[in-house]
């Protein structure tokens, strides 16, 4: 089992958070913030049209091959922390 992690600054600007070109893996996206939500979905996500992770929470997701997923806030900054799997 192969394993990654990362961090990524999630702004208003929405930004690759997890790419994985591969061929698939379990993703568990946790966001550090201690006062922002963190909005995840594909390439069009915005704070309006995302999947909420709230400040403190984590969220585990199965990645098909060359699926990624984005995030944006509302406001401000967040840190997001990841952990990806990936069985060989």
């Amino acid at each position: 089992m192969a394993i990654s992690s990362g961090q990524v600054t999630v702004t208003t600007e929405r930004i690759s958070v997890i790419s994985d070109d591969r061929d698939g893996c379990e993703a568990v996206i946790y966001n550090n913030s201690n006062s922002r939500s963190v909005y995840l979905g594909n390439s069009q996500v915005t704070y309006s049209n995302g999947l909420e992770l709230p400040k403190g929470e984590a969220i585990k997701i199965n990645l098909g091959p060359v699926e990624e997923i984005y995030g944006v806030t509302a406001s401000d900054t967040a840190l997001v922390t990841y952990l990806l799997t990936k069985n060989q």
